[in-house]
């Protein structure tokens, strides 16, 4: 710390260090936590409650990511003079919609002969099933076109097995011939090009969300989908998506399914016209727009404090 000697130290969340940031304040260098969420800075034992309480009372200030985080913290004892919401930094990192290549519409120009084509993202073991027995009840296999992205590619395998119970034919895209035809889902086993997926399909749904894995394990990132005017589906286990999943809510631009009935119904109602989809996309868009900004009013809080 000495050695470099900076004017301040900015954190970003979860991570904090106590022996780091009692150094750091000892020094007159002052300590900032930005996009802060709660964790478990509470701690369980008196032990770590006292580290944690200690720890966080020598932050210069904390700019949490919403309202309820911003309450938490006071709930731990922290000053209220000292911490500001100001929204999740996140959303500001998101490129805009019309800067995203496409890399592969090969593929989706493959479901040309289908009405509609959706992406299940970041798949985990179990969710494919409730995906399964939605499109069992399709009866048009030329309706919609389903590409599923398994969150570990080594899933493939299995969710083919699933979706084969199920009485629908799928494809693992990387065994697949180029001879051979697609099946009716596509299980897309490859890694990197998930954003290219979302944007090129006409509404999606996030994966980690269906089925509880555990504290800590809730959620993927819905914010991709959102990015790219796509409407977006999503269960209700989300960790640390829930508060912009709410506002997705709120504005029309996404739907939360807690089975695979509500799931059937909010495909019907999105395949409805290919306008509901268009309408509740650029929702989506429009409601991540208006959250941007928390990066820009932190530095400029920071740099007031400093001089």
């Amino acid at each position: 710390i000495l050695r470099v000697n900076p004017s301040c130290i900015v954190i970003l969340e979860p991570d904090l260090w106590p022996n780091f940031i009692r150094l750091s304040v000892q020094n007159n260098i002052p300590v900032f936590l930005l996009n802060a969420r709660k964790q478990s800075y509470g701690g369980k034992s008196r032990f770590q409650h006292y580290l944690s309480h200690n720890m966080l009372h020598k932050l210069a200030f904390i700019y949490t990511q919403s309202d309820s985080e911003r309450s938490n913290f006071i709930n731990l004892g922290c000053s209220p003079d000292k911490i500001l919401s100001t929204g999740n930094m996140k959303l500001d990192v998101i490129q805009d919609v019309k800067e995203e290549n496409n890399h592969l519409s090969t593929l989706i120009s493959s479901s040309d002969k289908h009405d509609f084509t959706w992406v299940c993202g970041s798949l985990h073991l179990g969710e494919e099933l409730i995906v399964a027995k939605v499109l069992s009840r399709f009866k048009v296999d030329s309706f919609i076109r389903t590409i599923v992205v398994p969150r570990y590619p080594k899933d493939a395998p299995q969710m083919k097995k699933t979706f084969l119970e199920n009485g629908i034919t799928s494809t693992i895209f990387s065994k697949k011939d180029k001879s051979d035809p697609f099946g009716t889902v596509i299980i897309y086993d490859l890694l990197g090009n998930l954003k290219a997926l979302y944007r090129a399909s006409d509404f999606s749904l996030v994966g980690g969300s269906l089925v509880f894995r555990g504290t800590g394990k809730e959620g993927h990132n819905i914010m991709e989908p959102a990015s790219l005017a796509k409407p977006v589906i999503f269960g209700p286990y989300l960790g640390t998506f829930k508060e912009f999943a709410l506002s997705l809510i709120a504005s029309k631009g996404g739907f939360m399914v807690k089975n695979e009935h509500q799931l059937e119904e909010i495909i019907i109602f999105l395949t409805r016209d290919h306008k509901v989809i268009k309408k509740s996309g650029a929702n989506a868009y429009q409601n991540l727009l208006c959250q941007q900004g928390a990066s820009e009013e932190n530095l400029n809080h920071i740099l007031s404090i400093l001089n």
